[in-house]
């Protein structure tokens, strides 16, 4: 078929992406699994329970028996995780109309503040949204 320009290539469009990770991931996660305790237990919810509890008390029980304690770098990570899953990814905020209208940042040193009298620095307070 010769090129027409204008004219796609493939006029049915590309192949819906399948899930196919995402689908064996779903299968498995359903399948009861025995923990140490004899239990049968589907590995879905023991990874819900795994990560509420390093949530809540910073270690959690592997199926092993074995205990996993995380430092706290790790568990702010796995937070960050978890709300992810749960909420999605934080979207930028625009300010709308009757809100607050956003603080102006600016960075000083110190010599740049030393250099300035208790006036000027009181305008770049409220320049940068403070009240006084």
């Amino acid at each position: 078929m010769p090129f027409v320009r204008g004219q796609s290539g493939n006029p049915k469009g590309r192949n819906p992406k399948s899930r196919a990770l995402t689908e064996i991931l779903e299968v498995a996660g359903r399948q009861k699994m025995p923990t140490e305790s004899g239990d049968l237990v589907e590995p879905r919810r023991l990874l819900a329970r795994m990560l509420w509890a390093v949530l809540t008390t910073g270690e959690t029980e592997l199926p092993s028996g074995e205990t996993l304690r995380f430092s706290a770098k790790d568990w702010l990570e796995t937070a960050k995780f978890v709300y992810s899953q749960i909420d999605g990814p934080v979207k930028p905020q625009m300010p709308t109309e009757g809100s607050e209208r956003p603080l102006k940042r600016k960075v000083f040193t110190l010599e740049d503040l030393e250099e300035k009298d208790e006036r000027e620095l009181m305008q770049l307070y409220r320049e940068a949204g403070g009240e006084t």
